[in-house]
């Protein structure tokens, strides 16, 4: 058995225990800014991934939330910049237009630009509950 506390212990605690008290574990384990992520919603989606995936998620959760912090010269609240991307599968490089945004809770691209520049894609460990239906291209 996992120490007590580690994040297989936790794991393991959250997959054996009733959704309840499993709840109040992971209450205990993630980050305390993001106590509100620690639903049953979470547990049974924490229990549906493979044991690796588990693990992964467990340790994005510990993590607070990051914000990046920045400046524009408009008069507006939007702060557009260049991003240089890289696919994590072959390498391959992009330029792109990005609208940094203080308010947001996640992250999201163009499905239309990623089909065409044939970019792999792969089901997120902690999906988003907000789908983007169309963004603008870049």
């Amino acid at each position: 058995m996992a120490p007590g506390g580690s994040v297989l212990w936790t794991a393991q605690r959250i997959f054996e225990e009733p959704t309840d008290k499993a709840v109040g574990i992971l209450k205990l384990w993630i980050h305390p800014k993001r106590e509100a992520e620690a639903t049953e919603e979470m547990i049974t989606l924490l229990n549906d991934l493979s044991d690796y995936d588990v693990v992964r998620a467990l340790g994005q959760l510990k993590e607070p939330k990051r914000h990046i912090w920045g400046q524009t010269t408009t008069k507006t609240n939007q702060l557009n910049i260049n991003v240089i991307a890289e696919t994590t599968t072959n390498g391959r490089w992009f330029i792109i237009k990005s609208l940094l945004d203080c308010g947001s809770t996640g992250s999201a691209v163009d499905r239309k630009w990623v089909e065409r520049n044939d970019i792999p894609t792969r089901k997120a460990i902690i999906p988003s509950k907000y789908i983007m239906q169309t963004a603008a291209s870049t």
